[in-house]
């Protein structure tokens, strides 16, 4: 006698991928609001932002108003009111100083202030913050041939263990082994 079993189909269920998306969407707001709610962080943070590389023209106009502003004897506080970050790329025809940014482009002339600012604070990540790795190189200072990483083998992933994962609210983290000298990196 013959046994004939039925097709087995494989579907991937578009409510499991939105959820997923979903859940990874809630997960990065939640901690973008982390630092909302955190006055000293969002300080640090934006304290690291090196405003006078991404946009000297609007940091220069800045400093240029708050000059004016503290250098007039008004006594009504109320009459003159204090610069706004907001007004920085004012169309105001005072002179700005010749000035450019590394992180400048030809089209950054569609943009300004805010708009301005994170196209520019996107490419200083890129550039010069972030270092995309297919896999992290050795942490052992004493293994040599494997800083870039080649040597480096996935274990796969696990949740947070150590205090700086749990304090950094890691959701998962990247195992690997060096073939070379069998220490673990994580990532």
């Amino acid at each position: 006698s013959s046994c004939s079993y039925p097709p087995i189909h494989l579907e991937i269920s578009v409510e499991t991928t939105s959820m997923t998306l979903q859940a990874r969407i809630q997960s990065a707001l939640s901690t973008a609001k982390q630092w909302d709610d955190d006055p000293s962080l969002l300080a640090e943070i934006r304290a690291s932002i090196p405003m006078k590389e991404l946009v000297p023209e609007c940091v220069l106009r800045l400093e240029e108003d708050w000059k004016q502003f503290l250098a007039s004897d008004d006594s009504d506080v109320g009459a003159a009111p204090a610069p706004a970050a907001a007004a920085v790329a004012s169309d105001s025809d005072a002179p700005i100083k010749a000035t450019t940014s590394k992180y400048q482009k030809p089209d950054d002339c569609n943009f300004e202030g805010d708009d301005l600012l994170l196209k520019r604070l996107t490419r200083y990540f890129k550039e010069d913050v972030m270092t995309w790795v297919n896999r992290p190189p050795c942490v052992n200072p004493n293994c040599k041939g494997n800083e870039d990483g080649k040597q480096m083998e996935s274990q796969g992933t696990r949740g947070p263990v150590t205090e700086e994962e749990k304090a950094g609210r890691a959701s998962r983290v990247e195992v690997y082994k060096c073939k070379l000298c069998e220490t673990e990196a994580t990532f």
